[in-house]
């Protein structure tokens, strides 16, 4: 990511993400204590923001409303929880923990409760990122240049390995509409993002910069967030095909982990601009940076909580005609699903969330 990336520690305890050290000219992955996450935001309303937090002495996973306020420990775990990750739907949140001595993939309700571990591994299992379907779980498993990607279906069956090289590959964000998976490799002797299909075929390098490193799906699927640069680090956002890469923070020395909001209108991210690991959020052109978080304790790793709702313009992940017994409904009633029918305008549309999650249906028809 950077030469020499420096850990930041509360009450004694090293909160490190990932180091690198420049030797012999190219970079080597050093030490991986604690993933970053790279999962993609999902389209709906904006929910909660689930972060990580040392302030309690140990890492806990939090969750706060979207200015910050309402703060509360869902973990308050003797293990690490780290690499917070919703659901497509918002109902749960999938992450990594040391609760079980070895490192696996866990998913919990939003409040922490009805905690399943998900992988069982001797190895070394992070960064869990969800299928916009909300069936599988992407992650990434194993240290330094023998991580490689796996995906398993959410009750952890059928685990599948996507990568197989001699060089780390980690971080992975799933498009929402199912076809892509973008990540961070260091097949080409440094960090760059790359993208393959959702079945670990045909990888293409996206990036050449300077440790491009957290790729983070847009919720309309055309845009990457991320942060790169040494020896300061900021947050870019490029098009889904690596075009038009475009820098949105200044302010040195790190300001990283970008995740955006499931309208689209926002990205939240860590920094260190005021001498602590905080959380701020900004708007998608990088205007508006402010605080959420002001814990002297290190706060980090943020994911927004997707709500079901009407998404953002352009934001609609999935068009399909739903089941005959909902195509009648009138505006203001319900979708097969339950969910409420939201009229786009007057006489145009009407669309629901139903079927699997994140996926809306959308019928074309008076609506008065």
């Amino acid at each position: 990511m950077s030469t020499a990336r420096r850990a930041v520690s509360a009450a004694n305890h090293v909160f490190v993400w990932l180091t690198v050290a420049l030797v012999a000219a190219s970079f080597v992955l050093v030490l991986v204590v604690s993933a970053m996450p790279s999962d993609a935001a999902f389209p709906g309303a904006n929910g909660k923001i689930a972060f990580v937090s040392l302030r309690d002495g140990n890492p806990d996973i939090f969750t706060m409303m979207s200015d910050g306020t309402g703060q509360v420990n869902i973990t308050n775990e003797a293990g690490e929880d780290h690499e917070p990750s919703w659901s497509p739907d918002g109902s749960k949140i999938a992450f990594s923990s040391t609760r079980s001595v070895t490192r696996h993939i866990y998913v919990m309700d939003p409040d922490g409760g009805n905690v399943v571990q998900i992988t069982n591994s001797t190895d070394f299992d992070f960064d869990p990122a969800w299928s916009p379907t909300g069936e599988k779980i992407v992650f990434t498993r194993g240290f330094a240049a023998n991580a490689e990607l796996y995906v398993a279906s959410v009750d952890g069956s059928g685990e599948t390995r996507l990568t197989n090289n001699s060089s780390f590959d980690g971080y992975p964000s799933w498009s929402p509409d199912g076809s892509k998976i973008v990540f961070v490799s260091a097949r080409t002797g440094n960090y760059h993002i790359f993208v393959m299909n959702q079945d670990g075929s045909g990888p293409t390098q996206l990036t050449n910069s300077t440790g491009e490193l957290t790729p983070n799906w847009s919720p309309d699927g055309t845009k990457v967030a991320y942060h790169a640069g040494t020896p300061n680090q900021n947050v870019f956002v490029m098009n889904a095909d690596g075009s038009n890469q475009v820098q949105l923070t200044t302010a040195p020395p790190q300001n990283i982990l970008p995740a955006w909001s499931p309208d689209g209108s926002k990205i939240t991210f860590n920094t260190s601009r005021d001498g602590n690991h905080e959380i701020y959020v900004m708007n998608a052109d990088g205007t508006n940076q402010h605080r959420l978080t002001t814990d002297p304790a290190t706060d980090s790793d943020p994911d927004w909580q997707p709500l079901p709702g009407p998404p953002a313009v352009g934001g609609i992940v999935e068009l399909r005609v739903p089941p005959s017994d909902a195509l009648e409904r009138e505006s203001g009633g319900s979708s097969s699903s339950g969910l409420p029918w939201v009229a786009l305008s007057a006489g145009v549309a009407a669309l629901g969330l139903g079927g699997a999650a994140g996926v809306w249906y959308a019928r074309r028809r008076s609506v008065g």
